[in-house]
């Protein structure tokens, strides 16, 4: 059975324009423009936008000229990776930037994660996109999963399925196509796909109990797609094939096991988890044969992938794969007003503890002093947190460290934080695997004897490094909603909320955080 969302088969294509409209290229002005003749004829007519490198002008620009180029056939489908969060995310475009995945775990309320998609969607379709990458339905069991980390709503499977099925209708609802990610589960790995292939080393019995929980949610709900995942799952019978290549996970468990009949799109097949010892055109006819339908090609050449399939693949499989493409847009019956960032941000941001009964933390007993890490990539949101910082501390001095302090950084921080009346630190870590230097210095500050605030400004799991810290507050990744947040909570003007929504040890469990301040 055909989902009634997707496009079914149209008279008079060549196998070659079908075998064309199955890959999705990344793209940009200038990419249209060396392809055009192609877009115009009809052998590609879908795209995932390039990431984080257009505004909302050019994005229309790009649309009207895709139209342009297709005049009265298919429409031409743009697609895109935007998450929300820190990562992963269209922030040149003008487009709202909630707090992430795992700051939506941390309010409890699945129907925050409804609205930011709803919203996203809206803002999305405005734009001429139909499909977004988008929820991450991965279950985040490894603290030192170096990819997925905060992008995952939490650890437990039950809660990551509620949230990921109330963003998949908030998508739909906000009228573009949400594609769930990535199967059969790449929350249990600590090895990126992006840079080597991850090995899933468990039974099939917990892979049912653990990963597959939120897809089996969100397959109740029809008219979405599905990416595959470049990891290795023996239990599942993948072989030494990745997920994205493997009949067994794909044909087999997702679609006689679990009953997807949607679009299966595999993730990037430039990527190295998919790559050894082969080539992208190799890759595209293994997981065409495998069970996708969609190829993400990156910038590789379409016409030499779009040859290598007509040569490899059988017409049955190609025209079944061609009648699962995307096709159309997602209803978009739902209209509210559009969700706040700070909204989310306030409800999320968590006061893990504060065992001296810091906070609130008001401007008297001396100059504070903020010292927090931030790479250049985040400017925009480290200003926004500067200036929240001074409208609640104006004496307040503010000292910016890379993520990988030098000496000469640390010993300046070290300085001024021994003449400082408080100390308030953040860190830039992802999951379990620190920066040495910037660990070093953070762990020096909290031995100080004064009052030292710790916020883990991006992933939570660098708590468990820093235990002689007093006072914990975390915002699950360094957004502009979550930063301004986390200044407010630290000055009392919001009470705390936001609840652990992964377990980090055995004396810090999932749920964990204050509920008011102790003073």
């Amino acid at each position: 059975m055909i989902s009634p969302a997707f496009a079914s088969a149209s008279p008079g294509l060549t196998l070659e324009q079908m075998a064309g409209r199955l890959l999705m290229p990344t793209i940009d002005a200038a990419f249209v423009e060396k392809h055009a003749e192609e877009i115009r004829a009809g052998y590609l007519l879908a795209g995932m936008l390039a990431w984080d490198k257009h505004s909302a002008g050019e994005l229309k620009a790009l649309r009207k000229r895709l139209d342009v180029l297709t005049g009265d056939g298919e429409r031409f489908v743009l697609a895109v990776d935007h998450e929300g969060g820190p990562l992963f995310t269209q922030r040149t475009a003008g487009l709202t930037i909630f707090p992430g995945n795992m700051a939506l775990g941390a309010t409890g309320d699945p129907d925050l994660a409804a609205q930011a998609a709803r919203t996203s969607a809206a803002e999305l379709s405005a734009l001429g996109i139909g499909i977004v990458f988008a929820p991450v339905a991965d279950v985040n069991s490894d603290p030192s999963n170096p990819i997925i980390s905060i992008r995952a709503f939490g650890d437990d499977p039950a809660t990551v399925s509620r949230f990921v099925s109330a963003a998949v209708r908030g998508y739909q609802q906000g009228g573009v196509i949400p594609v769930v990610k990535h199967f059969p589960g790449h929350g249990d790995t600590d090895t990126d796909s992006h840079t080597g292939l991850p090995v899933i080393d468990k039974s099939s019995m917990a892979i049912h109990a653990i990963d597959l929980v939120p897809f089996r949610g969100a397959f109740k709900v029809e008219g979405i797609g599905v990416m595959t995942a470049h990891i290795r799952v023996p239990a599942l019978g993948s072989g030494t094939n990745p997920a994205t290549l493997s009949a067994a996970i794909l044909r087999k468990l997702l679609r006689e096991e679990m009953g997807f009949n949607g679009v299966v799109v595999s993730d990037s097949l430039e990527m190295k988890g998919v790559l050894k010892g082969r080539s992208v055109a190799a890759a595209a006819v293994q997981a065409l044969q495998a069970g996708c339908d969609l190829l993400l090609i990156g910038r590789s050449d379409s016409q030499e992938v779009r040859r290598a399939i007509l040569a490899a693949v059988s017409e049955e499989r190609i025209k079944e794969a061609y009648q699962r493409r995307f096709g159309g847009r997602a209803p978009g019956f739902f209209e509210d007003e559009p969700l706040e960032p700070a909204h989310i941000a306030e409800r999320s941001v968590t006061l893990l503890r504060d065992r001296g009964g810091l906070l609130p933390m008001k401007g008297r007993g001396g100059t504070t002093l903020f010292i927090i890490h931030r790479s250049k990539r985040f400017a925009i949101e480290a200003e926004a947190f500067e200036n929240a910082i001074k409208a609640q501390y104006p004496a307040a001095e503010i000292l910016f460290l890379n993520p990988k302090p030098s000496p000469k950084e640390a010993s300046e921080a070290l300085r001024r934080s021994r003449l400082a009346g408080k100390v308030v630190v953040s860190s830039y870590h992802w999951g379990r695997k620190p920066f040495p230097k910037q660990k070093r210095l953070i762990q020096r500050l909290l031995q100080l004897k004064k009052p030292v605030v710790f916020v883990s400004a991006m992933s939570p799991y660098d708590v468990p490094f820093y235990p002689e810290a007093k006072t914990v507050v975390l915002t699950y990744g360094f957004t502009k909603a979550a930063l301004q947040a986390a200044v407010r909570l630290i000055a009392g003007e919001i009470r705390p909320k936001g609840r652990l929504p992964v377990s980090l040890s055995s004396r810090i469990p999932r749920g964990s955080g204050l509920g008011a301040f102790r003073q």
